[in-house]
This record gives C-alpha cells, sequence and structure tokens, in this order.
C-alpha cells in the first residue's frame, strides 16, 4: 500500500465544463465536368465519362462580400485550385 498526499485545504475543486462538440457542416461532392460542363467540351465521350469519374471535387458555397484571404494562403499547395461560379 502507498501513501496518498492530502490535497491542501481550499475551495472545491470544480468539475471541468466542456461545449458540445459541433456537428462538422455536411460536405457536398460533385463531378467538376458536371459544375462546368465546357472543361469536357472538347474531349471524346471516353476521356469525357472517365473525367466525370475520376475528378470529384468538394463544392462549398460562401457568402457574398470579401473574404479573406489567410485561410487560401496557407493552403495545401496540392489543392490549391478554386473555380468561382
Amino acid at each position: 500500500m502507498r501513501d496518498v498526499e492530502q490535497r491542501p485545504a481550499g475551495p472545491p475543486l470544480q468539475p471541468v465544463t466542456t461545449r458540445p462538440a459541433r456537428p462538422a457542416p455536411p460536405v457536398e461532392v460533385a463531378a467538376l465536368t458536371d459544375l462546368d460542363p465546357d472543361l469536357a467540351r472538347f474531349l471524346p465521350p471516353d476521356r469525357a465519362s472517365a473525367a466525370r469519374r475520376d475528378i470529384p471535387v468538394r463544392v462549398i458555397t460562401v457568402k457574398r462580400g470579401p473574404w479573406p484571404v489567410e485561410p487560401l494562403a496557407s493552403a495545401n499547395p496540392v489543392r490549391r485550385s478554386r473555380l468561382l461560379a
């Protein structure tokens, strides 16, 4: 058996409270060529079909107005492309 050190007298400990986690917003994914059909306009049908299947993109909606540029500047350079519509 080991000795347990007593906590000095003082105010009682308060429970730690945390906010419930907010659910993540739903992620919408679409085929890039569905969003901008002109990108596949000159492709042969088999290549257009492959592009539709192989190039999924995340779709987000942003409010009209100025955007902060810092999040865009620090984004992963491999995934930095933006298509605005």
